[in-house]
């Protein structure tokens, strides 16, 4: 594992978080190990039930979901920081659209 992408989201906005996943899909394209840890701090409903996200974790077994129950960026932060397995750490909000390289 190269890198860890933690996305931390909470009731994200569909369109603007489908953006961000499919970048961040395209990622791993680059000869890159990536893995990518999506944080849900307790969005209602939660954002597993979305087919957008369901999508993209069939399609990127490299990816997955956890849930932090305590509200706040700082603890969905540190969730994803301790179920992160690569040396460098990087953190997108859920509207960022990474670029493909």
């Amino acid at each position: 594992m190269d890198i860890s992408i933690i996305i931390c989201t909470y009731n994200p906005h569909l369109e603007i978080f489908k953006r961000c996943l499919n970048a961040v899909a395209l990622l791993n394209r680059n000869n890159i190990n990536v893995e990518c840890i999506i944080v849900d701090n307790s969005s209602s409903p939660p954002i597993i039930n979305y087919e957008i996200v369901n999508s993209f974790l069939n399609n990127c077994p490299w990816a997955k979901l956890v849930i932090e129950k305590e509200q706040g960026l700082t603890y969905a932060r540190l969730k994803g920081f301790r179920e992160a397995k690569a040396p460098i750490i990087i953190f997108f909000d859920d509207d960022n659209e990474p670029d493909k390289d």
